[in-house]
């Protein structure tokens, strides 16, 4: 009995992870997302899986990664989690890739209402 909490416990506990293969948005920009359901990874998690395997998709290639942005929803351990992902491959002498100046999408807008 010990054995089946156990096995349950932990199946819940890691839960369930999908990860897609890149989808081509554009010539160079491509997307790929995250789907967690019932396991404990946190956000950042999630994203490095999904920009790992952007690398990865890139380097066979003969490319190199670069972000565009990251976007999530969801509670860790609480509701279903999402997270995409959407990137470039270019070859490393592209001037994109060599002013690499990540801004994370802002997530708070702020309303002057003084006017």
């Amino acid at each position: 009995m010990r054995k089946l909490v156990y096995l349950l416990t932990t199946a819940v506990a890691v839960g369930c992870v999908t990860l897609t293969d890149p989808v081509q948005m554009g010539k160079d920009t491509y997307m790929l997302t995250t789907h967690a359901r019932g396991g404990f990874n946190s956000d950042g998690e999630l994203t490095t899986q999904a920009i790992a395997k952007a690398g990865d998709f890139c380097a066979s290639k003969g490319l190199q990664v670069l972000v565009q942005s990251e976007q999530h929803k969801g509670v860790q351990g609480w509701t279903p989690q999402d997270n995409q992902v959407v990137f470039l491959c270019l070859k490393e002498d592209d001037p994109r890739y060599k002013s690499l100046n990540y801004r994370p999408a802002p997530d708070v807008v702020i309303e002057n209402r003084n006017e």
